[in-house]
């Protein structure tokens, strides 16, 4: 995903703020990863964001027991 990430201006501009000590809400995790309050920051680039919702969603383990389930899951991580 790093590579997405660095195609993605607005999150290379968030990693230069962090490296400039300008944000403090967003850091960069493993991997030169860039997170927002523990939560991965995905990039806009490519169709990646629908790409992973489409994932997601056929997945088996997120059959929606409630209107609410699958954007519950998804925020934990996203």
């Amino acid at each position: 995903m790093n590579e997405k990430e660095d195609s993605d201006p607005i999150l290379l501009q968030l990693k230069d703020a962090i490296h400039k000590e300008k944000v403090k809400i967003f850091c960069i995790g493993e991997n030169e990863i860039l997170r927002y309050q523990e939560r991965l920051c995905v990039p806009d680039v490519d169709g990646f964001k629908d790409q992973i919702l489409k994932e997601i969603h056929s997945f088996m383990h997120s059959i929606h027991l409630g209107t609410m389930k699958m954007y519950r899951d998804l925020r934990e991580v996203f």
